[in-house]
């Protein structure tokens, strides 16, 4: 592609390849046009996201209400963290039985 001061321009190589290269392919069109390649290239979904996109997505997901719900259960589950571990260290447990609730990784859950 060349950005000009006047105008834009898009070059498209629309001829086939060489000999070694030649077999079919996937999506090969011998009447392609550089507008039907371009349009393809176009609807290609694997393409980057521009910046402005990448923002935008970005934007939506920190403020959607999945990401400030699965914040405030991290942030919930923290805070009552030590309430539930003395809840737990007196329920009749052996201090040793207790702990070893406290420190499993099941205790969050």
């Amino acid at each position: 592609m060349m950005r000009g001061r006047e105008a834009n321009t898009a070059y498209v190589a629309i001829d086939q390849p060489d000999v070694a290269h030649v077999g079919a392919r996937r999506g090969n069109d011998t009447d392609s046009t550089a507008r039907s390649i371009l349009y393809g290239v176009l609807q290609h979904v694997g393409a980057e996201l521009s910046a402005h996109e990448t923002i935008a997505v970005e934007q939506d997901a920190r403020g959607s209400i999945a990401q400030l719900a699965a914040e405030y259960e991290t942030i919930a589950a923290a805070a009552q963290r030590e309430r539930w571990a003395s809840a737990l260290r007196e329920t009749g447990l052996t201090r040793s039985q207790a702990d070893g609730a406290i420190h499993s990784e099941t205790f969050g859950p």
